[in-house]
Order: structure tokens, then sequence, then C-alpha cells
């Protein structure tokens, strides 16, 4: 706990990975915390289409990617996602679901995060011009389609399974390029309505 009485970082994240009923020991997915960044991305549904964002720097400069960004200090996974879609799109989250968590290492230290990536879910598409860059809906059947890192691709299945959650790891040997050198996959949690597959903000 810090001298102003707030949780520290690690006990935020474990508190955060206990919410959600992801039985994962902080220390197998931020396996380095003096190089991975913390960083939440979300897949934003809309009537059937999803919101992506051609990023502007790195990493991943110029490829089409989920808006999100990086934890600032005090603020969970879920605190942070919903601040950046307000900040980069001008949208309001009506819900998010934690889908993966992403580690990320490399010898490039642009390419060193642990990611939580969520599926979210908001009532209008009516956006607003972003400094990150370019943001448009693009119907979920032609996200392969689009201009994605090659790794953000193969993610896809995983982020829209909806039977499992993942802990996935993630190692780029020659940034952009990256490869899964592993996966675990988790149950969904329960949620009181069939309508809900996500938890409101």
């Amino acid at each position: 706990m810090s001298p102003d009485g707030r949780l520290g970082t690690r006990e935020i994240l474990r508190r955060f990975l206990q919410q959600e009923g992801l039985d994962i020991p902080l220390h197998e997915a931020w396996v380095k915390p003096d190089r991975q960044r913390l960083g939440a991305l979300c897949f934003v549904e809309h009537q059937g289409r999803v919101l992506m964002l051609q990023r502007r720097k790195e990493p991943l400069f110029g490829y089409w990617t989920a808006p999100g960004g990086k934890l600032e200090r005090h603020e969970d996974p879920r605190q942070a996602i919903g601040r950046e879609i307000g900040e980069e799109t001008g949208l309001c989250l009506r819900s998010a679901r934690l889908q993966l968590v992403v580690s990320e290492l490399s010898p490039d230290l642009s390419y060193n995060w642990l990611l939580f990536v969520f599926r979210g879910a908001v009532d209008t598409d009516r956006l607003t011009e972003s400094q990150e860059g370019p943001v448009r809906w693009v119907p979920l059947a032609e996200l392969p389609k689009l201009d994605m890192a090659a790794i953000d691709v193969q993610l896809l299945p995983f982020v829209y399974d909806d039977h499992r959650r993942y802990l996935i790891h993630i190692f780029f040997d020659r940034p952009p390029e990256g490869k899964i050198v592993r996966v675990d996959a988790f149950p969904k949690m329960k949620t009181c309505s069939p309508d809900r597959h996500d938890t409101a903000l």
C-alpha cells in the first residue's frame, strides 16, 4: 500500500483478476514487471460491427488495432479501458467483459506489455475524432481482412470464443512479427442474465 493509503499496482492487479474469476497467479502473467508496461484494449461492438483504430505510433505503427491504452497509477484494467475508450472515441462503454490477458515479451522495449483485452458494448456509434489515429466501424466478418498485424489476426479466435477466456504468452523476436508460445484457457465467468455477457461499467 502506498503512503497515501492506496493499493499498490500488484495488489490492484491481483484483486482485479480475483474479481474477474481468473485463477491466474500474477507472476505467471506479469513475468517481467521491470520491462512490461500495463495496458488495456477493447473490441467495442455495436450492431454487428467492431470499432478499430489505426495506430500512429509504435508498437504496431500503421496497423489497425482495438482501441485502448496504458493503465494510469492506481487504476485497474476495467477503470482504464472505460477511460481510454472515452478519451479516444468519445464513446461510453455500457459494459465490458475481460476476454484475454496477454503477456508480451521482446528484445524491443516497445513490445513488452501485459495487456488486458476486453469485449465491450456501446449504445451509439457516434464517434469523436481521435488524436491516436483514424477510427472506424468494421463488420465483424471483415476483421480478418483488415490491415492488422499477423499476431493480432491470430488472436481473433480467442477474442471471440464465447466459452472460454485465456492467458496468452507472445514473444516478438522481430517486431511486429510475433508468435504465440503458450495458451492457458479458463472458463467464462457466470453471469446473472443470458443477455449480459459482461460487466456493466
